[in-house]
């Protein structure tokens, strides 16, 4: 039986995620300074229109902060190796030090 594109035992809403989470990030590339994604993970990876709102907003110069997934996935190794992009991992033992370099980056 075909349904929704399923991770684990969650299904994933595209139209919802189009209607919301696209427009939302559309907006904020279109008005703000600091475009926050938060996430890219396997979920938001099965809309193609999230894949390419989240590639116009990296390539077209914008600042972003984001989380991305760590698993191995086309789309999310391209934007991981993506030459504007530095990648920060978040731990409790990094805490401090991602905390620090994220607060003076946004100075």
């Amino acid at each position: 039986i075909a349904g929704p594109p399923r991770v684990s035992k969650y299904g994933v809403d595209l139209a919802a995620l189009e209607e919301v989470g696209v427009e939302a990030l559309d907006r904020a590339v279109a008005g703000g300074e600091l475009v926050v994604i938060d996430e890219i993970g396997k979920m938001e990876l099965f809309s193609p229109a999230f894949r390419e709102s989240v590639r116009g907003t990296v390539e077209g110069g914008h600042r972003v902060l984001g989380t991305v997934m760590q698993a191995s996935h086309p789309f999310a190794d391209a934007i991981k190796a993506h030459p504007r992009v530095r990648l920060l991992t978040l731990s409790r033992a990094t805490y401090p030090q991602v905390l620090q370099e994220v607060v003076g980056w946004l100075r």
